[in-house]
């Protein structure tokens, strides 16, 4: 009985290598019908397992295959033409084949169900192609007839290897005489014909290589990890003693180890084309039933990763590929008015970049509408309309990942529930991985994955706070920066939340001591709009395609960390994503980097969208030290305003101006934002020369705005304001002073607005 188990394990493991290609080549065939070498492997397939079926005694199994053996043997030899309709009754028949074979797996039986329709359905489309359907194989008990003749007539198709029309010898035996089906005996067959050069490379290639239980490798995983751990260990203790000979072989171990580790991750990488084989057949059979037209393009089937990974990105890949010919791909009608090809395209991409691995799938269809997005968000309650009108293109985009969001019209069997795209996203952070999505509405949309190589063992970046040691997985590092004061960096405060600008960004921060609530030295004193320290590291993080910095005490090394779950009964904190035992023996805990934005309060900071100032326009005292904003027309002029007065920093692209009433506007949070040229006013500068972007400080009184267009923001600063005046009719200056050692031109803002606006303050002395 055990060997009987045995070869049934062994038979199974040989179909799923052939059936999991089986899909895609049927596709490919439907494309290219006359390829006969493509016709020849599937036949080779089927028929490998039909022979091995009476040899085990599956006579269901065999039925199944024998009749789409059957239709294979008439289109191999030009007797039927290749058409849709037969690769998707062929497809049919390969789907029970699966059932049956997963039953079987799990079972060691074939199932109770009866596959005589199926059968029935293949015989009946070899009659109505005016063939008479060959009688099954005599293991089967169901059917009568000599199947044995079937066989002979049918045995070409292992030498079939070459191409086109191969001849059959004249001394081949029947296949199921070899309990493998024929297979050993059609290789060394083809070893006789035209196909020996082929068949060499199929031999060595079997011979080279060994099954091994996905058990065991783990095993052997875990084993290397501890000795990794170790490795550590010995380094840590080495370094302390400082001895020339103990240094020499810790070293040579270090090698070995890391060699180890790298080839033992090897034996769990797989082509990432074991999950994307399923991609055609899936694309086809949808397209099909939505009736529309779409070709699957792949580049980089080779990127390897491993396995977990693999098992892991497989049902968010799927679902993004669904989704995509769902609703994303339009009709071939629509596509056609809209002056585009009707056979939209969908690509997938895969290659290794930076210790990770990238996958892009992109298509060219209608792409995401934002503002469709936003009102399913406002009609679901997902979303406040306070927190709607405050966000940038971007993050509203991002909306797709909230539970319970879809923007299907209707419910199908795809979409519509509002299930999906946050399971996705779930999925891949789980993996440490971070998902990026871009749109253009009418062209398309592109979505990136990212995902480290492997889980077992990665690179992290160690550092400490308080008095803890954390780890910080590489993948979601971006920089690091050292703020100094001594060097006239700052770290600002505006309402009680950090930023530093970075290269021209704000870039909102985190304190780790803080998050994690651990004691922390005492701060310097803080001030509105500055906040000063002897010097501050700031670990830059990225996730969800946003960034954001991470306040550390100290930055240790880089090391190779063993990554060791949580116990359960720390699954809760999704600031801590596991842990490691360091060289010295001591556990220090890995960060979650999502888990720590999202208690920080980040998960839609990245571009200030929370920066609302108060609403309150206040004079300026001569004398008083007060935060101010600094800009620029042209780049040769500079001017201040209190910082106080500004509401919020907005873009705009040039092509949103509108014209309305006689002035320019854009439509900002569901209104119109009337547009003041700060040059036109001032007479000064050449900001009216626009790009395709323009920069606007946003002022507001009681629920109105107002937009100041200027040329760039440069910088905030804390000044003493000691103003030299203006002359006599200067519009909208209210005198120089002098700032950074350059002189800087300070603004009336209320006057420039009255210019342009008149009634602007009176009308808030109305409103109570």
């Amino acid at each position: 009985m055990d060997e009987q188990e045995s070869i049934l394990r062994e038979f199974l493991v040989e179909c799923a290598e052939g059936i999991g290609r089986l899909d895609q080549e049927f596709v490919a065939l439907e494309k290219e019908p006359t390829n006969s070498a493509l016709l020849a492997s599937i036949f080779r397939t089927i028929h490998t397992i039909k022979g091995t079926c009476g040899f085990l005694g599956l006579p269901k199994l065999e039925n199944v295959a024998h009749g789409a053996e059957n239709i294979l043997v008439r289109m191999r030899d030009k007797k039927m033409t290749v058409t849709p309709e037969g690769i998707t009754l062929l497809l049919e028949a390969v789907d029970a084949i699966k059932a049956i074979l997963a039953h079987i797996e799990s079972t060691l039986k074939e199932p109770d169900q009866s596959y005589d329709a199926i059968r029935q359905k293949l015989d009946a489309f070899l009659a109505e192609k005016g063939a008479a359907p060959s009688p099954p194989t005599p293991e089967a008990p169901r059917k009568k007839g000599n199947g044995k003749g079937k066989e002979k007539a049918a045995s070409p198709a292992p030498p079939s290897a070459a191409p086109p029309s191969p001849p059959a010898p004249p001394t081949e035996p029947p296949p199921p005489a070899s309990p493998d089906g024929g297979k050993e005996e059609a290789k060394q067959k083809e070893g006789n014909d035209g196909g020996a050069a082929s068949t060499s490379k199929g031999l060595s290639a079997t011979e080279s290589t060994i099954r091994v239980d996905v058990g065991l490798l783990d095993k052997l995983m875990n084993l290397v990890s501890e000795l990794v751990l170790v490795r550590n260990q010995l380094l840590q203790r080495v370094r302390e003693r400082d001895n020339a000979a103990d240094t020499s072989i810790v070293q040579r171990m270090n090698l070995i180890t890391t060699q180890l580790q790298e080839s033992v991750t090897r034996t769990r990488m797989q082509p990432i084309r074991n999950v994307w084989n399923q991609f055609p057949r899936v694309v086809r059979d949808l397209a099909h039933s939505n009736g529309k037209e779409v070709e699957l393009v792949m580049e980089g089937a080779e990127t390897e990763l491993d396995k977990t990974l693999l098992e892991a990105i497989k049902d968010p890949l799927t679902h993004i590929v669904r989704n995509a010919i769902d609703h994303g791909i339009e009709m071939p009608d629509v596509r056609r008015a809209r002056g585009k090809d009707p056979k939209g395209i969908l690509f997938l991409k895969a290659y290794h970049e930076g210790g990770q691995i990238n996958i892009e799938m992109r298509d060219d269809g209608g792409g995401i509408d934002v503002e469709k997005v936003k009102r399913k968000a406002l009609e679901k309650g997902l979303i406040s309309a306070e927190a709607v009108a405050g966000l940038s293109e971007s993050e509203a985009m991002n909306l797709i990942f909230l539970p319970g969001l879809s923007t299907a019209d209707k419910v199908t069997h795809v979409s519509g529930r509002g299930v999906g795209m946050d399971v996705v996203r779930t999925n891949i952070e789980k993996i440490s991985g971070t998902i990026e999505v871009e749109s253009q509405l009418g062209q398309g949309t592109r979505l990136k994955l990212k995902i480290p190589l492997t889980l077992a063992i990665i690179p992290a970046l160690m550092v400490r706070a308080g008095r803890e040691l954390f780890a910080i997985p590489q993948a979601n590092l971006v920089e690091l920066v050292r703020v100094d004061t001594d060097t006239g960096e700052r770290i600002e405060t505006i309402h009680g939340a950090e930023f530093y600008r970075l290269r021209g960004e704000l870039l909102p921060l985190v304190r780790l001591t803080r998050i994690l609530r651990l004691p922390e030295a005492p701060a310097p004193e803080k001030t509105e709009g500055r906040f000063e320290a002897e010097g501050t590291n700031i670990v830059v993080l990225g996730t969800g395609g946003q960034s954001f910095g991470l306040v550390v005490d100290e930055v240790s090394d880089r090391e190779e960390i063993v990554v060791k779950p949580l116990n359960r009964h720390l699954k809760g904190l999704n600031v801590f994503a596991g842990a490691t035992i360091l060289g010295n023996g001591t556990v220090a805990l890995i960060l979650d980097v999502p888990g720590i934005a999202e208690t920080g309060g980040l998960h839609h900071l990245a571009d200030g969208s929370e920066l609302k100032l108060e609403e309150k326009v206040e004079a300026v005292d001569q004398g008083m030290q007060e935060t101010l904003l600094l800009f620029s027309l042209s780049g040769q002029d500079r001017y201040a305003i209190p910082l106080s007065l500004v509401t919020r920093l907005e873009e705009f692209k040039t092509s949103r101006v509108e014209h309305a009433a006689g002035r320019e506007v854009v439509q900002y949070r569901g209104d119109l934002l009337p547009l003041i040229w700060l040059d036109r006013v001032i007479g000064s500068g050449s900001a009216d020369e626009k790009g395709e972007t323009l920069h606007a400080i946003i002022f507001s009184r009681n629920k109105k705005s107002v937009g100041l267009v200027v040329g760039e923001i440069l910088d905030t600063v804390q000044e003493e304001v000691l103003l030299h005046p203006a002359p006599a009719g200067k519009i909208g200056v209210r005198g120089s002073l002098v700032i950074q050692g350059l002189t800087t031109d300070f603004l009336d803002v209320e006057q420039i607005i009255e210019s342009v606006e008149p009634g602007w303050l009176q009308e808030e002395a109305h409103v109570g």
